[in-house]
């Protein structure tokens, strides 16, 4: 795990010790490299290509022919994979899909909005949930 402030050369590191991995005889689909952004995982995979290509030109071609195989990604995406992958142990329909922050967000007002009308109309449980939140700030 590298954590160090923007500009500090993080991509470069990850894509050194990537491409040691490789060298050391790991399997592309053996390593996981997992960034924030999907430009961060796009920089740092053109940078692992870059590399390889002008260090160790076999190495880059084994590379190529199994670069579907790579898993060079964003912390949300590999998640999301592996939730895909194991939807029935995680009990998730398997054509589930990620809400963007903007339906997340119109989805929290709406049962707000419903939990504040249900109480408005005097129904104990709402009621009580909204002396708590109000309670809580």
């Amino acid at each position: 795990m590298i954590s160090a402030p923007a500009g500090s050369g993080k991509t470069e590191r990850l894509a050194r010790r990537y491409i040691a991995l490789l060298r050391s005889g790991v399997d592309v689909e053996r390593i996981l490299a997992v960034t924030f952004t999907d430009k961060a995982a796009a920089e740092m995979k053109q940078r692992i290509l870059q590399k390889l290509k002008s260090e160790d030109r076999k190495l880059f071609d084994a590379v190529l022919d199994r670069m579907p195989l790579m898993r060079v990604s964003t912390i949300h995406s590999f998640c999301g994979t592996l939730l895909r992958r194991f939807s029935f142990e995680a009990r998730l329909d398997p054509n589930y899909r990620v809400e963007e922050a903007t339906d997340s967000s119109m989805a929290w007002e709406e049962v707000l909005y419903r939990v504040l009308m249900d109480a408005a109309r005097g129904q104990a449980g709402h009621r009580l949930l909204l002396e708590t939140l109000g309670e809580k700030g």
